[in-house]
């Protein structure tokens, strides 16, 4: 009988007119978006292979250190594949980043200042200057482009809800749930047969919809993409978590359905459920945040910064012009608690916005929603810890490139050696920069296990929403009045 009702829900949801709609949106929203994230990911390959050899051709014009302390390292991340299926932070990961000579050759100090005892050297941020990405499509700053995450976030949770609205008051309506209970199938088997026949008439088209969208990308840019190992399993897991992520809002609508005797009471109380879950949550959950617990601007941090470091300026120069006073020892212990000032600084900055961000992320789990973009995203490579990833490996380059400055002056190679007091001495306008021996910077991406691990609590939190919804199900059909 169970089959019965699986088969009979599936050929009303056949012939029915939201179906026909249902498989048209799907196919147009979901091998259409597919194409266009594809496309534009190809022509920001294009436009990041063209910079990484205009940074190249720069590098090679730098004849010696001086003009490498002038213009310093531009460098241009290169955009993740699996952008094509979540944008998330991915546009903040793909911003170019210039690190400027003045870090990298002189250790903090910048050239042109009249303080010789600047701070950017304790800092680990201080003086990166990311910019707007160069292969960033401007024309989606305004009208963010549908990517795969945002179909399923949106329309599909959308259409999952209007499958599901009238699945039992509905056949109260039409007097063909008493018919069926007459028969005296048990209520649990009809229940868990809609539910299955019910998310198989919506899962379908959207994995047909969605294994049509990847045969049309692998056919039309073939050679554009490579999907490795890696690639392929964080593919069908996405493709895992957003069915899993229907089968909840599936589930929502059936629960409003046992528990109202009209299908348009149903209707509306899902909308709302999925208005409240999908649109408020989300975005209301940083706002709260920011009020809880509200951080200073990094403004604010760079102000109080050159207060303290005016403030030990001046208390180290006065030190300095004493009778017999000891270089040495002042000036070490300036660098000492200027470098403990801008890391407690800067520590308390980071803590602060660390917990700021944990506690939206919290409390925006109260929604399924949250849940699956959390999930798709790190397993896409573009989420939250992707992000923090990355901007650690940036001051990390920044310090290679540094230690790589210290060893060209101490190798000296070029011309105008000479010598003083028994030591080699290169000026710095001789000391030849060669533009292969630079380091690159690659971002390594997290790994797919470890981004299943970030990802583990959004994914509980899934799975405790099906069983309660199921169990809400269970519980008002038990009770459902037929008559």
């Amino acid at each position: 009988m169970f089959f019965q009702i699986v088969r009979k829900e599936i050929l009303l949801n056949l012939v029915s007119f939201r179906f026909m709609v249902s498989m048209v949106l799907l196919a147009l929203l979901v091998v259409g978006s597919l194409q266009i994230m594809t496309s534009n990911y190809v022509r920001r390959m294009d436009d990041f292979e063209s910079s990484q050899q205009t940074h190249r051709d720069d590098m090679d014009t730098m004849n010696n250190i001086m003009q490498f302390m002038a213009f310093g390292v531009a460098k241009d991340p290169r955009p993740p594949m699996l952008g094509i299926f979540s944008i998330g932070l991915e546009q903040k990961m793909s911003s170019s980043f210039r690190v400027p000579g003045f870090i990298i050759t002189s250790g903090g100090q910048r050239p042109d200042t009249e303080n010789p005892l600047a701070y950017q050297e304790f800092s680990s941020m201080e003086g990166l200057e990311m910019e707007g990405s160069k292969y960033a499509n401007p024309i989606f700053t305004l009208f963010q482009p549908p990517d795969f995450i945002y179909v399923v976030n949106i329309v599909l949770s959308l259409l999952a809800i209007l499958f599901a609205y009238d699945c039992i008051s509905g056949e109260k309506e039409d007097q063909t749930l008493k018919l069926m209970l007459s028969n005296a199938v048990p209520r649990d088997v009809v229940l868990l047969g809609k539910w299955v026949g019910g998310t198989l008439s919506i899962v379908a088209p959207f994995i047909l919809s969605f294994l049509l969208g990847i045969l049309m990308v692998s056919v039309f840019w073939q050679g554009e993409l490579q999907f490795t190992h890696d690639a392929v399993l964080r593919i069908f897991t996405i493709l895992g978590v957003s069915t899993l992520y229907v089968m909840v809002f599936f589930l929502m609508g059936m629960a409003f359905s046992t528990f109202t005797e009209r299908s348009t009471t149903s209707l509306i109380l899902s909308l709302f459920a999925w208005v409240f879950f999908v649109l408020v949550v989300p975005n209301i959950a940083p706002v709260i945040a920011r009020q809880i617990l509200p951080n200073i601007s990094p403004n604010i941090i760079s102000s109080n910064l050159e207060t303290v470091n005016r403030e030990l300026n001046e208390r180290t120069r006065d030190k300095l012009n004493q009778e017999g006073a000891d270089r040495g020892k002042i000036m070490d212990a300036y660098k000492k608690e200027l470098e403990n000032q801008v890391k407690n600084m800067e520590e308390v900055w980071e803590n602060k916005n660390e917990n700021q961000a944990n506690l939206a992320r919290n409390i925006s789990r109260i929604s399924p929603s949250a849940n699956y973009v959390y999930t798709a995203t790190n397993i896409s490579g573009t989420g939250a810890y992707d992000f923090l990833d990355f901007r650690k490996e940036v001051p990390d380059y920044k310090n290679q490139l540094r230690d790589k400055s210290k060893k060209l002056k101490k190798e000296g190679r070029g011309e105008g050696l000479y010598e003083m007091d028994k030591e080699k001495i290169f000026p710095p306008i001789f000391i030849k920069v060669y533009a292969e021996e630079i380091p690159q910077f690659e971002y390594t991406k997290i790994s797919f296990s470890d981004s299943v691990k970030h990802s583990a609590i959004d994914l509980g939190l899934l799975a405790i929403w099906l069983i309660v919804l199921f169990m809400a199900s269970f519980i008002g059909f038990m009770h459902y009045d037929v008559k």
